[in-house]
């Protein structure tokens, strides 16, 4: 069975109308008008602006993309524990630093030559890359793996969510003062989102069969949202948030699932200030895999992994047209996504963590992994079957008489240590029997003569 390779994440330029498409180790990049192919790369059938060198690309996963302010670098987060600033301007490596552990979240505050991230151990650590020789700088740090991470409006305050259901709100730069804690999920948290028409509002999904919205600041919960109402009984429970954007463009956010080919839009309620209602349920082609809004407000979606002869693009583009308020599919746009392809295997990971970090579940096995044990287990046994045989042929080769005589031999030699034993242990019952009869008392304390 061929599988095609899905696009896992989605980075739209700061400074520009491009969005970045990541799978495995390699991106290219479209123009979010027309969705045409603007950066690519040696052998792919789209020939864009620029062309990269292959061997310019990581040789191990892409975890996570992210560019400054100024659009001049991009960061890229890889899997082998390195951080790869490139320059947009010529696409070259200008500088590498390692990170202690793998990075789940990466931000530039707002100096464009440093960047903080978030890290799979619970740790937040500040990077400076105009300094290759300076290390990283510890700024916070959890009890548990940091799921995801955002900077307020204000850019005084990170916000770091982890597997413990746990949300921190921490002064910046400053992040040994933590502002509050939001407490309130039961599951996992796996993704954060702050409005940027409603600031002063946190939006947090994760394990748990409800989305919560918080007054940040003081650490209270607005609202719960249930799922179970807002999705419909067609789709039972569990449910994961995998991922919670939105954009200020008719005020609208979005949220993708976890195998689940649903996503919701909310929009600010009309009735109650500072809470949320739902404005769409849109029916999806296939199961997403990552979400994100362009500078104009058109909603990008990259399908999960699917057989390579199923038929679909791996790219989907919605917007509300003009006068509108839901979203719909650009269908002036469905030729130019129906030709980005990008590469057919025979196996694929897992690009779900849901089952992983729910309290209570066991995981599903990993194909690789399991294959790895199998082929272990196997060698193991063509070990031990070579070392019977050998044996054997010692045996055979000594002779039977020989192994009696060892055999007789080892029992008068156990029987002969097993009297030792037996004599030293009546031994040092009788020392330690002479030893009490010794000591004598002398008020409270008891002392040996």
């Amino acid at each position: 069975m061929s599988l095609v390779v899905p696009f896992h994440t989605l980075a739209v330029h700061t400074q520009s109308r491009r969005i970045f498409a990541v799978f495995r180790n390699k991106f290219i990049a479209l123009d979010t008008e027309t969705a045409e192919c603007r950066v690519s790369y040696e052998g792919h059938s789209l020939v864009g602006e620029t062309t990269i060198p292959l061997n310019a690309f990581p040789a191990t996963t892409i975890r996570g993309i992210t560019f400054d302010n100024t659009g001049e670098k991009m960061v890229i987060a890889r899997d082998d524990k390195v951080l790869a600033c490139w320059s947009t301007s010529d696409w070259k490596v200008i500088a590498t630093r390692s990170a202690p552990k793998r990075v789940n979240a990466m931000i530039f505050p707002e100096d464009d030559a440093v960047m903080i991230l978030a890290d799979k151990f619970g740790d937040v650590y500040r990077h400076d890359f105009d300094n290759p020789t300076s290390k990283e700088r510890l700024l916070l740090g959890h009890v548990s793996m940091i799921t995801d991470m955002v900077l307020t409006q204000d850019r005084k305050f990170v916000i770091t969510s982890d597997r413990d259901e746990k949300i921190r709100v921490s002064k910046y730069p400053f992040t040994f003062s933590i502002l509050t804690f939001c407490l309130g999920h039961k599951e996992f948290v796996s993704s954060l989102n702050i409005p940027d028409f409603a600031p002063d509002r946190l939006i947090s999904g994760g394990g748990d069969p409800f989305i919560l919205v918080w007054n940040w600041k003081q650490g209270r919960r607005v609202q719960s949202l249930p799922l179970k109402e807002l999705i419909g009984s067609e789709h039972p429970a569990p449910y994961t948030v995998l991922s919670i954007k939105s954009h200020s463009k008719n005020s609208l956010v979005a949220i993708i699932f976890e195998k689940l080919s649903v996503m919701l839009i909310l929009k600010p309620s009309k009735v109650v200030a500072g809470e949320f209602e739902l404005s769409q349920k849109i029916q999806l082609n296939h199961h997403p895999l990552a979400i994100e809004f362009d500078h104009d407000g058109k909603l990008w979606v990259a399908y999960g992994p699917r057989e390579e002869r199923q038929n679909g693009s791996l790219l989907d583009v919605l917007e509300t047209p003009d006068g509108g308020h839901e979203l719909e599919r650009v269908a002036r746009l469905r030729g130019a996504l129906s030709k980005i392809v990008t590469e057919s295997v025979s196996e694929l990971g897992t690009y779900y963590h849901g089952d992983e970090w729910r309290k209570g579940v066991v995981p599903a096995r990993h194909p690789r992994k399991e294959k790895q044990k199998r082929i272990q287990r196997r060698k193991k046994g063509k070990k031990e079957r070579m070392a019977d045989k050998l044996k054997q042929q010692v045996r055979e080769r000594d002779g039977g008489e020989d192994d009696e005589d060892h055999e007789d031999d080892g029992i008068e030699e156990d029987g002969e240590s097993e009297k030792k034993r037996r004599e030293r242990s009546e031994d040092q019952v009788r020392g330690g029997e002479e030893d009490g009869a010794k000591k004598v008392k002398t008020g409270r304390n008891i002392v040996a003569i």
